[in-house]
C-alpha cells in the first residue's frame, strides 16, 4: 500500500509482513545501512538504486516488525539497528521480487573496526532465482569515495554552468587540484585492499570509485586497466565503465576506440553537436555498445549534447 501526499507517492511499510523464509547464511553487520539495487541477473552487475523499497526487520523468534523505513535517493538506507542478536530482514517493492535474508547485528564492532552493511539486490519478479543480499564489507570506506564523487561532480557542474563554449580557466586548474588529490588518495585505497570493487563498497561506491579513475592521468588508467578489467570479467563492475575506460586509454594512445564512448573537447564539437574520437568498424559500434548495457551512438550523443550545452528553461 502507498499513502499520497500532494503529487507524490510514498510507501507505507508498517504492513510489510514475513511472506517468505530466508534462506542461506546469516550476514553478519554492525549497521543497518546500505543500498537497494536492481540486477537482471544474479551474475550481472547491478544496473542502479531503487526508491521506495520498504524495508523492515523482525524479531526472528517474535516475527513484531522492530525496524521499517524505506530506501531513497539512490536506493540508498540508513536506519537505527536494533540491540544485537539474530533478525528476518524483508525488502519489497511492487515491481521487484521480494528479498529476504536473516541478518545478525554485531554485539560489538569487529576487531578491525570496520563497518559492515547490506546490498539488497532484486530482480524481476518472476526471475528464478529472486533477490538475495550480500554484504557491503566497507562502509566508511563507501562513504569516504562518495564524498570524493562528489567533489569530482560538484566543481564539474560548476565548470559547466561557468559555459562550455569557453571554459573558465580557474575553474579548470582547481578541477585538476581535486582530480589530483582524488587520484593519489585512490591508488592509496588500492594499494590497501585493492579494486573498490561492488563487495567492498556496494553498488553507489563502485560506480563512484570509476568515475575518479576516469578523471585521473593516462599513466594511472593504463596501470590500473588489468585491475578493473578483472573486476568487470568477475560482474563487479559495470560494461559500461569497462567500454568507457578501454576508450579513453585508446584515445590517449591515438588508437581507433572500440565502443565510442569518447568525444573530442568541446571547443571542437560542430553546431553543438559531438565530435568523436575516431572508432573502429563504426558501422557495427551500437553492437558493441548494447553487448555491455549501453545505448546507440546516436542517444549517446544527445545525452553528450544536453549535459554539455543544456537548452535554457
Amino acid at each position: 500500500m502507498c499513502s499520497t501526499v500532494g503529487a507524490q507517492t510514498f510507501p507505507d511499510c508498517t504492513e510489510l509482513q514475513i511472506g517468505q523464509e530466508p534462506d542461506g547464511a546469516v550476514l553478519v553487520v554492525d549497521v543497518l545501512a546500505g543500498q537497494a539495487v536492481f540486477q537482471q541477473s544474479e551474475d550481472s552487475f547491478p544496473l542502479g538504486g531503487i526508491t521506495d523499497v520498504c524495508i523492515s526487520v523482525f524479531g526472528d523468534e517474535s516475527r513484531q516488525a522492530v525496524v521499517t523505513g524505506s530506501s531513497v535517493d539512490g536506493g540508498t538506507f540508513e536506519f537505527t539497528a536494533p540491540d544485537p542478536g539474530e533478525y528476518v530482514l524483508i525488502a519489497s517493492h511492487p515491481e521487484f521480487s521480494d528479498v529476504a535474508t536473516r541478518i545478525q547485528i554485531r554485539d560489538q564492532p569487529n576487531e578491525s573496526g570496520i563497518q559492515q552493511g547490506l546490498l539488497l539486490r532484486f530482480g524481476e519478479q518472476d526471475q528464478d532465482p529472486v533477490g538475495h543480499s550480500s554484504e557491503i564489507k566497507r562502509l566508511a570506506l563507501r562513504r569516504e569515495i562518495l564524498q570524493m564523487y562528489d567533489a569530482d561532480q560538484g566543481i564539474r557542474n560548476e565548470l559547466i554552468q561557468a559555459g562550455m563554449e569557453s571554459p573558465d580557466p580557474v575553474i579548470a586548474a582547481r578541477m585538476g587540484v581535486i582530480d589530483a588529490a582524488n587520484t593519489s588518495r585512490l591508488l592509496e585505497i588500492i594499494t590497501e585492499g585493492g579494486w573498490p570493487d561492488l563487495e567492498l563498497v556496494g553498488h553507489d561506491g563502485a560506480s563512484a570509485a570509476f568515475t575518479l579513475l576516469q578523471h585521473a592521468e593516462y599513466p594511472v588508467q593504463k596501470q590500473l586497466y588489468a585491475l578493473f578489467e578483472a573486476a568487470y570479467k568477475d560482474n563487479k563492475a559495470s560494461g559500461q565503465s569497462y567500454a568507457m575506460l578501454t576508450d579513453r586509454i585508446l584515445a590517449r594512445e591515438g588508437k581507433a576506440q572500440i565502443y565510442g564512448t569518447q568525444a573530442r573537447p568541446t571547443e571542437e564539437w560542430i553546431d553543438g553537436e559531438p565530435v568523436f574520437f575516431d572508432i573502429e568498424d563504426r558501422s557495427n559500434v551500437d553492437e558493441r555498445r548494447a553487448e555491455v548495457g549501453m545505448p546507440s551512438l546516436a542517444e549517446y550523443a544527445e545525452v553528450m549534447k544536453n549535459l554539455y550545452f543544456p537548452e535554457d528553461d
